[in-house]
């Protein structure tokens, strides 16, 4: 849960607001249904969303990923 927090707050912090709105509500849905498996999924999906999220930003400013 604090994996899925930290990288919804730094989607917040770089991305599209209205996009991170969605990915909350879809976390509070999952979060509602006590299912783990589709939460580990979720989990992982934001994590390539993320990653994704910070290759761009270093890319728009001209910085290598690491």
């Amino acid at each position: 849960i604090s994996d899925i927090l930290t990288n919804i707050e730094s989607l917040y912090r770089r991305g599209n607001r209205m996009e991170v709105r969605k990915i909350v509500d879809e976390f509070r849905r999952i979060y509602d249904l006590h299912d783990l498996d589709l939460l580990e999924r979720f989990s992982r999906e934001l994590d390539i969303l993320s990653e994704g999220q910070r290759a761009q930003t270093l890319s728009e400013s001209g910085g290598e990923p690491l």
